[in-house]
């Protein structure tokens, strides 16, 4: 998960995961993803959450640390993370990828994606 992580970011399609997109609050619990925002805006600016992905605050912590950290070091999140943990996580990227791209990601499959 790593890799793609950091894919997305030197691309530019890694999501805004801690700050509101449409307020610039600092998101401190849990955040809805918006596939129009390019990432997550807080519950008062999206008070309308059908269509929405919940991201749990433990979730984007997650996502936020894979991202930061060293490919050499196995972290304490990776160690923790069950399947299904990882797997919403493959979906959520899955997700941003396909809303956000002009085009079907052909390296989708490579990219551990499905």
């Amino acid at each position: 998960m790593k890799f793609q992580l950091k894919i997305m970011k030197i691309s530019g399609f890694l999501p805004e995961f801690n700050t509101c997109l449409k307020c610039g609050q600092v998101i401190e619990n849990d955040g809805y993803y918006s596939g129009d925002l390019c990432g997550v805006g807080c519950s008062d600016c999206l008070n309308d959450p059908r269509g929405k992905v919940i991201l749990h605050k433990k979730i984007r912590e997650f996502l936020n640390y894979l991202t930061e950290s060293d490919f050499d070091i196995i972290t304490d999140y990776e160690v923790k993370a069950t399947e299904k943990i990882c797997q919403s996580c493959f979906d959520f990227l899955k997700e941003c990828i396909n809303k956000n791209s002009l085009k079907q990601i052909k390296s989708e499959k490579a990219l551990s994606f499905v």
